[in-house]
C-alpha cells in the first residue's frame, strides 16, 4: 500500500474490534497482501501510540526479542553490558508490538510469549540478564498477523496454549481497504481520467476473486496500477510482469483484464500537468501598516489591493473621531513662515521759498566775509 490509507467498511469494523480489547493480544489471519499489517500500523499510527516490531522465521534467535550482553568499549577496557531486545523495550516502555508472521516462528520462541500474553497476570522474565520479572507497562500492547497454517506458506500449526491466550482473533478474507479511493489516489497522480480506471480494475478484480486461482489481492492489484501508471508499462505487459508465477490462470486473468480495459482510453499526463496536480505552498504576504491617522483616506478611497491591512495603534491610546483626526492631521503640516516686506512710505519734500529778511541777512553774511 501507499502513505495514504483508505479503509473499507469491513476495514473500520475491524479497527473499532481492536480498540475494544486493548491492551488484551489481537491476532489477524489471513493470506498476505490483504492489508492485516497496514491495518496494525495504521491503529498505532492514528491513536499516537509508538510501535516497534518484527517479522517471525524458522530458527530465528531468541535474542532479538529478548536481549543479550553486548561488548561495550570504554576508556579503561572491554565492558560488557545487558541490551534489551525489542519485545523486552516494549514492555519496559509501553509501546505496541507487532509480531508479523506468527505462524512461521520456531516453538521454542513462541513456548516464550505465553506469560507476556496472559491477560490477567502479564509477566517477563530475563533469565539470560538474571532478572526474574520486568515491569509490564500497562499500556505495552501484543499485536499479531500470520498466514493461514495451510496452502503453500512455510507455516507451523500455533501451540493451543498460544492461541487460547489471544483476546481477540480476526480471520481476514476479503479487503480491508477501499480499493476504488486508493487505486484513484496512486492513478491521479499519473493520468488522465483516475476514476475511471480504478473502477474497472477493482470490476476486474471482483470478477477474478470468484476463482480461488485468480483469487487477486490488494497488494497485488496495487502493484499492477503503479506498473501501468507510475511506471508507463503497457497495461497487458504490465499484468504478466507483475502477476507471473504468483498465479496459476494467469492467462484467464489477461482475458478478463483486455475485456475490462478495451474500451479505456489510456492517457498519461505531461510533466507540466503532474506538477499542477502538487497543490503550491500560499504565499505570505507581509502586512500593510498604516497610522491611524490615515484612516479616513483609507476609508475615503477604494482598496484596490487584498494585502492584509495592520493599523499600527501604539500611539493610539483613546479613541479619536475623524474630526479630531483631521485636526491633528492639520496641525501636523509644518507650514512656512510668510515673509513680509518691509513697507518703504515715501516722504514728499515742499521746496520752501526764503522770506525778505533771509535774503538780506545773507547779503550782509557775504559783504562781511
Amino acid at each position: 500500500m501507499n502513505n495514504e490509507v483508505y479503509l473499507s467498511s469491513y476495514g473500520e469494523d475491524i479497527l473499532d474490534m481492536l480498540s475494544k480489547h486493548q491492551p488484551d493480544p489481537v491476532l489477524l489471519i489471513g493470506d498476505t497482501g490483504w492489508g492485516k499489517t497496514t491495518l496494525l500500523k495504521h491503529y498505532a499510527n492514528q491513536n499516537g501510540r509508538e510501535f516497534t516490531g518484527i517479522n517471525f522465521f524458522p530458527k530465528q534467535n531468541v535474542d532479538q526479542l529478548v536481549g543479550m550482553w553486548r561488548p561495550i568499549p570504554t576508556e579503561t577496557g572491554i565492558t560488557v553490558d545487558w541490551q534489551d531486545g525489542l519485545l523486552t523495550d516494549a514492555i519496559r516502555n509501553g509501546k505496541i508490538f507487532l509480531g508479523e508472521e506468527l505462524t512461521r516462528a520456531p516453538r521454542d520462541l513462541a513456548g516464550r510469549l505465553l506469560g507476556i500474553l496472559d491477560s490477567a497476570d502479564r509477566y517477563w522474565s530475563l533469565p539470560e540478564a538474571g532478572v526474574p520479572s520486568v515491569p509490564v507497562s500497562d499500556d505495552f500492547w501484543f499485536l499479531a498477523s500470520a498466514n493461514p497454517v495451510s496452502g503453500d506458506y512455510a507455516t507451523v500449526t500455533l501451540d493451543p496454549a498460544l492461541v487460547r491466550r489471544f483476546s481477540l482473533i480476526v480471520t481476514i478474507e476479503q479487503p480491508v481497504a477501499d480499493e476504488v479511493k486508493l487505486l484513484n489516489h496512486i492513478a491521479a497522480k499519473s493520468i488522465h481520467d483516475p476514476a475511471g480506471f480504478a473502477e474497472r480494475l477493482v470490476a476486474w478484480a471482483g470478477d477474478l476473486r470468484n476463482d480461488k486461482t485468480t483469487k487477486i489481492n490488494t497488494g497485488d492489484l496495487v502493484r499492477v496500477a503503479r506498473a501501468v501508471t507510475e511506471k508507463r508499462i503497457e497495461p497487458v505487459a504490465a499484468l504478466d510482469q507483475t502477476l507471473t508465477y504468483k498465479y496459476k490462470n494467469v492467462g484467464v486473468m489477461r482475458t478478463s483484464f483486455t475485456g475490462h480495459f478495451e474500451t479505456f482510453d489510456l492517457k498519461y499526463l505531461t510533466k507540466a500537468q503532474r506538477k499542477a496536480t502538487v497543490k503550491p505552498v500560499a504565499k505570505v504576504e507581509e502586512p500593510k501598516v498604516i497610522k491611524p491617522e490615515d484612516l479616513r483616506q483609507l476609508a475615503e478611497e477604494p482598496v484596490l489591493t487584498q494585502e492584509p491591512v495592520v493599523v499600527d495603534v501604539t500611539e493610539a491610546v483613546v479613541p479619536v473621531s475623524i474630526e479630531e483626526l483631521d485636526r491633528k492631521a492639520e496641525e501636523s503640516i509644518v507650514k512656512e513662515p510668510v515673509v513680509e516686506e518691509p513697507v518703504v512710505e515715501e516722504v514728499e519734500t515742499e521746496e520752501s521759498v526764503p522770506t525778505l529778511e533771509e535774503v538780506l541777512a545773507q547779503l550782509r553774511q557775504a559783504v562781511r566775509s
